[in-house]
């Protein structure tokens, strides 16, 4: 992609609310991506999804750690538990860390597709292969596993969220 098809894409999720950012240069597209500020963004575009799934409501999303995440993510990061996109894992949701490439797939996944089986080999695979089949993927490579448990960029969440977008 170009500067500028990155600059049109920033301004679009921009225009959504699902960053503050305008440009590419401060939205850093090439840094690894926080979990909390990926909750945020994934979060938010749920109404901006041609048929969003309705969750059932989680109860459980006490974490022992959300203190850790941004004081402007602390809420988003609560909505994205208790509509059920993420889930955290022992009692904790890992706010500081970066996100990976199977974690936004699997959230972008339950957000279009609904729950799916996450039990048999790795645990993002079938949104993986949903998000493929639908065309959603910006790079082939995201459908390889050896790239699942790398961390995610900045650039990544915003081009699989500009491919599901609608306008």
């Amino acid at each position: 992609s170009t500067v500028k098809d990155d600059d049109e894409l920033i301004l679009r999720l921009n225009e959504k609310g699902l960053t503050i950012h305008k440009t590419r240069s401060d939205f850093s597209p090439d840094k690894a991506i926080r979990r909390d500020e990926a909750a945020k963004m994934l979060t938010l575009a749920l109404i901006h999804l041609p048929q969003p799934i309705s969750f059932a409501e989680n109860k459980d999303c006490t974490f022992s750690d959300e203190d850790q995440a941004w004081a402007d993510l602390k809420a988003v990061l609560m909505q994205s538990c208790t509509k059920g996109l993420f889930k955290g894992n022992k009692g904790k949701f890992n706010p500081q860390l970066s996100i990976t490439n199977g974690q936004i797939m699997t959230v972008l996944g339950r957000m279009l597709f609904g729950q799916q089986d996450e039990g048999e080999g790795h645990y993002a695979t079938r949104y993986v292969e949903l998000l493929e089949q639908k065309g959603y993927l910006p790079d082939s490579s995201l459908s390889e596993e050896k790239n699942r448990d790398l961390p995610a960029t900045r650039a990544t969440l915003a081009k699989l969220l500009g491919k599901v977008l609608k306008d």
